[in-house]
């Protein structure tokens, strides 16, 4: 192969003229690009060009990034009420002025929040578990005339106003109510009203009045308590 292409080289351009293209000769030359490291693209081939790092402009729209929608109750507002007071019963139901105790967990409704002011706090949801400690005082004495009653409250507040020193809300929901087997008093469920009074004391403690009052058939029941309010 090196005496061919020696020989080739050594032919004169006239000579390789009169002969014509010499398919032997065009073989060594291209073997020799190769060694030297020039290897040329075949004829009517263009070599790839290197990547243009810009990113090319896309040739349809691109789609805006998806928002996150409001949320129907945004848990990131999270309140905390923590209560204690005294539950009265009417008459029918022949218990004394009880002690009670309450906790209550409550967020904003963004959803129901009015177009003019979307960030305002106006509606609320709620949740309150009440325990009372009860006992009747009907004669003759009844079998288990004392115990504990558990109730579970839902449902919507809405602010009235709050502000760095104040807090209002009015709440309505429906309670149900279980008196803990003590003798000839029925669990059952009833419409709530109440409101919520808060005086802050820091940036996230609220002091708290919140009275109650239970619509039940024939009877009710007003809860008064006090406590603190924490918001998360």
């Amino acid at each position: 192969m090196q005496a061919v292409l020696l020989w080739g080289l050594a032919a004169g351009p006239d000579e390789l003229a009169s002969r014509g293209p010499d398919p032997v000769r065009s073989e060594a030359l291209a073997d020799l690009e190769r060694r030297i490291g020039n290897d040329p693209a075949p004829a009517g081939e263009k070599k790839p060009q290197q990547e243009d790092p810009t990113p090319q402009r896309p040739t349809e729209p691109v789609p805006a990034p998806e928002e996150p929608g409001t949320p129907l109750i945004d848990f990131d507002w999270l309140e905390l009420h923590v209560r204690i007071g005294m539950a009265v019963f009417s008459k029918e139901f022949h218990i004394d002025p009880s002690p009670a105790f309450a906790i209550e967990g409550r967020a904003p409704i963004p959803w129901l929040s009015p177009s003019w002011n979307p960030d305002g706090d106006y509606f609320g949801a709620f949740a309150q578990l009440s325990f009372m400690v009860i006992k009747r005082t009907i004669e003759p004495e009844v079998d288990k005339p004392n115990g504990a009653a558990i109730a579970l409250t839902v449902g919507l507040d809405y602010t009235i106003l709050r502000n760095t020193t104040w807090m209002i809300l009015v709440r309505a929901g429906v309670m149900y109510a279980t008196y803990g087997g003590v003798t000839d008093l029925e669990d059952g469920m009833g419409p709530m009203v109440g409101a919520t009074l808060g005086l802050t004391v820091s940036r996230s403690v609220s002091i708290t009045v919140a009275p109650e009052y239970v619509f039940g058939d024939g009877d009710n029941m007003i809860m008064g308590m006090v406590g603190i309010a924490i918001d998360f």
